[in-house]
């Protein structure tokens, strides 16, 4: 992995994906800004690679990495009022949440 990435990874509490505070504070007081937030970088190109599979005909779930590291899944099934068996968030509550972030 490479930029920010590596650095925020390294940053992370292990398997959990929630940042070490103590990490995160030593990252943000460097002298070189984190490449995310470096303004002399003007162009960037972030590739996303998404695999999904059907575990039911609503319930799926999917795989996202970033340049082929980093991954992260999520699962996906609609409630029963549409055929679903309401074992996890409907595809909606995610894009939705997307937004709010």
């Amino acid at each position: 992995m490479y930029g920010a990435g590596a650095r925020l990874s390294q940053a992370t509490h292990e398997g959990t994906g929630l940042a070490n505070p103590a990490t995160m504070e030593a990252l943000m007081a460097s002298d070189k800004p984190l490449p995310g937030l470096d303004p002399t970088i003007t162009k960037r190109e972030i590739t996303f690679t998404v695999e999904v599979e059907g575990v039911t005909p609503f319930l799926k779930v999917a795989t996202a990495c970033r340049g082929g590291e980093d991954y992260h899944t999520f699962v996906s099934d609609e409630g029963p009022h549409l055929g679903g068996l309401g074992s996890a968030p409907p595809p909606l509550a995610y894009f939705s949440a997307a937004i709010a972030f």
